[in-house]
């Protein structure tokens, strides 16, 4: 049939002119056959895209991402598939004289598998788009690391199903070489027990679920915000803009300090005022600042401390405890930076001053100290006790009794 068409061209003589394992006529039956395959799978890839992006588009699954996946990528990986089976299809039923089609035929095959691959990755990517919108859909953070480890799953099960069929079509010994991975596996599992080791740290992840996307932790010395989780390892993102890579078998052993999972945020610092400050002004600061937590809209109300706690070298230390009611570092930092000023127009209004390093140098000019009466010295110390004992007694006397 193909030999009577080319016949009608050129003359018998050079169609039957041999060109390497194939006569003349017999090449020139396989580049019309291959000519005709690509167009007719661009043809048909073409209509698939369009019907894809017309009609599949407007399913109510695919509604939510219709812009976020790129159907046009889905025209290569057709065009390999179609054109495999056009090709298949040809070789197998048009009969171009030869005695054995078997590297055609096989070649198609390999073709039409490859279609295969390139479209289930694809749709591994669109899964993957889906996967992240319902993610985000719901308040669990679990589901946004489920999501990109189901869809390397999914990739993996494509890998294999790509080395199986290719095996397949090769003639390659499946049963020995399953057999040989069985008589091999210590040896592999030696060899990989640090792949193992990640595997089993990514299960601990996602049973106790120490963190999640999105959290600020402190890991083995690393800090910063966590990005990813895979199956090897854990991304982070340092507030340096950096990114580290913990292997997840060190999530197995190490402490991780999950900041993002804190109900409060914590401030605590001290307030220094000069030793000048007379003490009912301490008092009536210490309340000014209760009264500020108080009046804050993000403190925590039921917890906070604020009271003298320290004689320093140079100042009086007022410890400041607190709590913040916030969701992120940035509304952390705001929150704080109004509190402080806040205490800082308190101290004005009141006339407190904060004290900073300061020294006093005493200097005398005379030029010997006379040694005081010891029984002068006894007397004036026994009453200096005295008055002291007093005034302890009338400032306790203030205090409502316990």
């Amino acid at each position: 049939m193909i030999k009577g068409l080319f016949e009608m061209v050129l003359p018998t003589v050079v169609l039957d002119y041999s060109l390497g394992p194939l006569l003349l006529w017999q090449w020139c039956g396989v580049l019309l056959l291959a000519l005709l395959g690509l167009f007719t799978s661009w043809l048909l890839a073409l209509l698939s895209q369009r019907f894809i992006e017309r009609v599949a588009v407007k399913l109510p699954v695919f509604l939510p991402i219709k812009h976020q996946v790129v159907w046009s990528s889905f025209r290569l990986p057709i065009n390999f598939l179609l054109l495999g089976w056009v090709l298949l299809f040809c070789f197998s039923v048009v009969d171009l004289g030869l005695n054995s089609v078997t590297v055609l035929v096989d070649m198609a095959a390999v073709l039409s598998t490859l279609g295969v691959v390139l479209v289930l990755w694809q749709l591994s990517s669109v899964v993957h788009v889906w996967l992240i919108y319902q993610a985000s859909l719901t308040t669990s953070k679990l589901d946004d690391i489920l999501a990109p480890l189901l869809v390397r799953i999914l990739r993996i099960l494509v890998l294999v199903f790509a080395f199986v069929s290719l095996a397949e079509l090769f003639n390659f010994p499946l049963t020995s070489l399953i057999a040989g991975l069985g008589i091999g596996g210590i040896a592999v599992a030696m060899a990989a027990k640090d792949i193992i080791a990640n595997f089993f740290g990514s299960v601990t992840v996602l049973m106790d679920r120490p963190f999640h996307i999105g959290d600020w932790v402190k890991v083995d010395g690393v800090e910063g915000t966590v990005e990813e989780m895979g199956f090897r390892s854990t991304k982070i993102r340092t507030f340096y803009d950096s990114q580290i890579t913990v292997p997840n078998s060190r999530l197995l052993t190490c402490v991780v300090d999950n900041m993002g999972a804190r109900t409060y945020r914590r401030l605590s610092c001290k307030l220094g005022l000069v030793y000048e400050t007379p003490a009912e002004k301490v008092e009536a600061f210490c309340e000014g600042v209760r009264e500020l937590i108080r009046l804050h809209p993000k403190t925590r109300k039921d917890y906070f401390m604020v009271y003298l706690n320290e004689m320093n070298e140079y100042s009086v230390d007022v410890l400041l405890y607190c709590f913040f009611d916030v969701a992120d570092w940035t509304e952390e930092l705001n929150e704080r930076h109004r509190l402080l000023l806040d205490i800082m127009r308190l101290a004005q209004t009141i006339n407190v001053s904060f004290a900073y390093p300061t020294q006093q140098l005493l200097m005398s000019r005379s030029s010997s100290i006379m040694d005081p009466d010891p029984l002068v010295s006894q007397e004036i110390l026994a009453t200096q006790c005295q008055d002291s004992a007093e005034a302890a007694k009338m400032i306790v006397n203030r205090y409502p009794a316990s």
